[in-house]
């Protein structure tokens, strides 16, 4: 009953979110149809995966893996854009895979802040999980293991451009100049007072992660959690918030490279027109699907169906 373009119906990948929402966003911008360079880079922060997308100018390195350039069509203009979704660095599996190592052992783990005792658990992992009894967090600790399980020295095969886990970063150059972040990392900068609770867009830096994160780190467990009792969805996530602040914080230093000295936006909504609109990737999958034809190309589809 529905009229369809080839290949209309497929199930999206995480990098499909990725492109779309760099579509998205640089649309909302104002960017769809300038130069490469002054497009605007997305990061985007889900539960199972994060997400890097910007367009980049070739040549590219032989060694990319399937996929890694996606070409966008969009005002009128075709742009090679960038895109890696890392599987397991959401926010909830990174937790996981943070706290794994201290699993049934002794010692207590650094980015647990004092007095905390529990579990956690992801999918189908259940982990034990307890701060140090004397010392409670330590930031520098934290990212210590933070760093040593995204496998920031893993070899992507292009020197000097390697991001985290072995992947290519992209190179440099290209549109991530301005870096927009989206998602979780909004959540986590409103709900540790980074940003006010009513912003939708703020201008930070990567020094403000880390000022918030040595102060909820310093908390004892109850204080936390007397102070901080709105973070996220629910009591459960309440416990990590020292370490997904400083997850947030290495994330964007380490894995992506963000400059410490430039401020970045964070954003849950754009202003468009005049309205608040969604920081998401629908819009973008729109804008690329129609940008794939020409109007004779879609009504030649549309007599085939009558």
């Amino acid at each position: 009953p529905f009229k369809v373009m080839d290949d209309a119906v497929s199930v999206m990948e995480g990098a499909d979110e990725g492109v779309f929402m760099w579509v998205s966003s640089n649309y909302y911008l104002g960017n769809i149809g300038k130069p490469t360079d002054e497009t605007a880079s997305v990061i985007d922060l889900g539960g199972g995966s994060v997400q890097r997308a910007f367009a980049v100018t070739g040549p590219f390195p032989e060694s990319l893996s399937e996929n890694a350039i996606r070409t966008i069509s969009a005002g009128g203009k075709a742009y090679d854009v960038y895109v890696h979704s890392y599987l397991g660095y959401g926010l909830k599996a990174s937790r996981m895979t943070f706290l794994k190592p201290f699993d049934n052992v002794e010692e207590g783990h650094p980015c647990m802040t004092k007095g905390y005792l529990g579990r956690y658990h992801y999918v189908d992992e259940n982990v034990s999980v307890k701060s140090d009894e004397e010392e409670g967090a330590d930031v520098d600790k934290c990212i210590g293991i933070i760093k040593n399980e995204m496998e920031l020295d893993e070899d992507c095969g292009v020197v000097d451009q390697c991001s985290f886990s072995g992947v290519w970063s992209g190179g440099t150059g290209g549109g991530q100049n301005e870096n927009y972040v989206s998602s979780y990392i909004v959540d986590i900068a409103r709900d540790v007072g980074v940003i006010p609770r009513s912003s939708t867009k703020s201008s930070v830096t990567l020094d403000d992660f880390k000022q918030a994160a040595e102060k909820v780190c310093a908390m004892e467990f109850e204080s936390m959690a007397a102070t901080y009792g709105h973070y996220l969805n629910n009591d459960s996530d309440l416990p990590f918030m020292c370490m997904d602040v400083l997850y947030s914080y290495t994330l964007l230093k380490d894995g992506f490279s963000l400059d410490e000295g430039k401020a970045f936006t964070v954003v849950k909504q754009f202003d468009y027109r005049g309205k608040k609109v969604e920081a998401a990737w629908p819009l973008g999958a729109a804008i690329n699907t129609l940008g794939k034809f020409t109007a004779d190309e879609v009504r030649q589809q549309e007599n085939a169906f009558e």
